[in-house]
């Protein structure tokens, strides 16, 4: 039973897992928030469609804002 048991993880072995886990997570924030304000361009372009055929664009707006909020959240610019 004992052999089932993994060994206690070295400083070092802690400090490579963190260093990893933070590395990755900035490399998901980058696309996060590139992919994000992809997002946001489309929206735009929505928008300035509908404004130009006069359509109202409560929805776009909604979405638009719930993006700049989720993007500034995610680059913590804002909490």
């Amino acid at each position: 039973m004992a052999g089932n048991i993994p060994a206690p993880l070295s400083q070092g072995d802690i400090m490579r897992n963190f260093e990893s886990t933070e590395r990755w997570w900035k490399k998901m924030k980058s696309r996060l928030v590139a992919a994000a304000d992809r997002a946001a361009m489309s929206v735009a372009y929505g928008q300035e469609a509908a404004d130009h055929y006069g359509i109202q664009y409560g929805f776009i707006r909604s979405v638009r804002d719930w993006i700049t909020g989720f993007t500034e959240g995610i680059k913590g610019e804002r909490c």
